[in-house]
């Protein structure tokens, strides 16, 4: 089958957060959500990773699916809900986990 190069701009990938669990001490939850990430090339994501995880995140972060307050209403993607999220230092780890696993490509079967 051949290669077929698409122009695509943005991805979905899922992203799996562990947190801290307030009700179990030294244990984590772990919620999921969908991000949406931008697709860059790859001169433009290293160039990200040198400036800096916020610089990276706030470039590659277009979107997001599955994310509710604590009353269960969907958090929309804004800006300002962008950044908030991202200052999040388990949200912050698990979007550049999920981000790095998007790029890495399936693993080899043997």
């Amino acid at each position: 089958m051949p290669f077929i190069r698409k122009k695509v701009t943005s991805y979905k990938w899922p992203v799996k957060v562990e947190s801290p669990s307030v009700e179990l001490p030294g244990t984590f939850d772990i919620q999921e959500f969908t991000a949406v990430f931008k697709q860059l090339g790859r001169t433009a994501i290293s160039k990200l990773v040198e400036v800096g995880d916020k610089e990276l995140l706030d470039a590659v972060l277009v979107g997001w699916e599955e994310i509710e307050d604590e009353k269960g209403e969907a958090i929309l993607f804004t800006k300002a809900n962008k950044i908030e999220l991202i200052d999040d230092t388990h949200v912050s780890k698990a979007v550049i986990k999920s981000l790095l696993e998007s790029l890495e490509g399936a693993p080899a079967k043997n």
